[in-house]
This record gives C-alpha cells, sequence and structure tokens, in this order.
C-alpha cells in the first residue's frame, strides 16, 4: 500500500524493486486517512464491532445462501441476539428476499450511505455489504 501520491508513493528516494499499481495516487494510505468513508475507517468499525459484540465470536452461524454465486448472506444467533449480514460480491445489482424478520432491528454498517434499515427484501448494489442487528 503506498504511503501517499508522491513520487515512489513515499516507498524510498530510489526507484522501487517492483513498480506502483496505476492508480497509487488515488489509492494510498495518505488518502485512506483523509477519508472517512474508506476501507480502511470500515476495517476499524468492523474491528470494533468484533470486540463489542460477543455474537461475532461465540454465535452460531447459519449460511442463508450456501448456492448463490454472487451473495453471501448468513445469520448468527446468541443470547438472544441476531445478526443477519448480507454482502454482494459482484458488479451487478442481486435481489435477496430472506425470511420474513419481525421484531426490532438496527442497521450497524453499510458500505453505502443510503441502505435498508432492516433485513427484507433488497437489491443488493454492486459490492454492497450491510450487517443488521436484533436484540
Amino acid at each position: 500500500m503506498p504511503w501517499h501520491a508522491g513520487e515512489n508513493g513515499g516507498f524510498s528516494d530510489g526507484e522501487p524493486w517492483i513498480g506502483l499499481g496505476d492508480n497509487y495516487q488515488e489509492i494510498n494510505v495518505e488518502a485512506a486517512l483523509a477519508d472517512p468513508d474508506s476501507v480502511f475507517y470500515a476495517y476499524q468499525q468492523l474491528i470494533t464491532l468484533r470486540k463489542t459484540l460477543p455474537l461475532l465470536t461465540w454465535g452460531d452461524y447459519e449460511d442463508l445462501l450456501p448456492e448463490h454465486p454472487s451473495l453471501w448472506c448468513y445469520r448468527r444467533q446468541w443470547q438472544g441476539q441476531t445478526l443477519v449480514v448480507a454482502a454482494n460480491l459482484s458488479r451487478e445489482l442481486q435481489a435477496w428476499q430472506p425470511a420474513e424478520a419481525p421484531g426490532e432491528w438496527k442497521m450497524i454498517i453499510s458500505n453505502y450511505a443510503e441502505t435498508t434499515p432492516r433485513p427484507t427484501g433488497l437489491t443488493l448494489r454492486p459490492f454492497e455489504a450491510i450487517w443488521w442487528l436484533q436484540g
């Protein structure tokens, strides 16, 4: 991961032994730290959730679409809490019609600014991932 958009991505004053990617001036540590919606901060949120939700470590795992080639949807349950995760692993829109999800749900993380507040019938955008928590 290049450090910044400057010469050689900040690795060295000399010529790097391996070439930099074509997009290093846009995708680098400095740019990620300046963007609150970057992958860096998304991973920070995920690490915080793992530390604060025992459900992520101890919960029972159920794959909701084991045969789907583009959607990874699963449920974890533990001590009265339920987590539902839906992730579109493709560049195409993907529809998902999960079983009824009664009760109060809270969307706890998503990589799109606007998303559905509960895990009900939805169309996931390219590479969209959403986590919902109940209980």
